[in-house]
């Protein structure tokens, strides 16, 4: 079962063992009873970011105080470019390129809002809204508790 982020796996949880994440810049090939790994690019260097829990908490809290509800992609945008550069302990300028360049930070992010729902600092709602032409796609929303 392939998904982009461990929330996709919590109803899964009681029949797998393990949850295994590759590399970056890998292609994974499917064989029965195999799973291979390969690098795509070993020269390539990809940024390993460390978030800064603390001020990622204090500046998500700030924003959802000052807006009110947001959904998870408006809470995320609201904090780019300079919150999250201050988040990862770089320049803004820095930040925007890697952003640029492919690197992304989202599964931290949801890690990070799901704690915080479940230490009762965060109230979640699922928002139904019009994206892609369809009408009804669910959103996660977060407000203060």
């Amino acid at each position: 079962m392939f998904v982009s982020s461990r929330r996709g796996l919590r109803d899964m949880a009681k029949h797998m063992d393990r949850v295994f994440q590759p590399p970056k810049n890998s292609v994974l090939k499917l064989t029965r009873g195999n799973v291979e790994v390969h690098v795509m690019d070993p020269g390539r260097m990809i940024p390993q970011m460390v978030m800064n829990t603390p001020k990622a908490i204090e500046l998500i809290k700030a924003k959802l105080a000052e807006k009110g509800r947001l959904d998870v992609r408006e809470l995320f945008y609201s904090l780019h470019p300079e919150g999250w550069a201050e988040v990862f302990g770089v320049p803004s300028e820095e930040w925007k390129a890697y952003r640029k360049a492919g690197v992304y930070v989202m599964n931290p992010y949801f890690e990070l809002i799901e704690a915080l729902v479940e230490n009762g600092d965060l109230v979640e709602s699922i928002d139904p809204r019009p994206e892609g032409g369809v009408d009804g796609v669910p959103r996660y929303s977060y407000v203060l508790a």
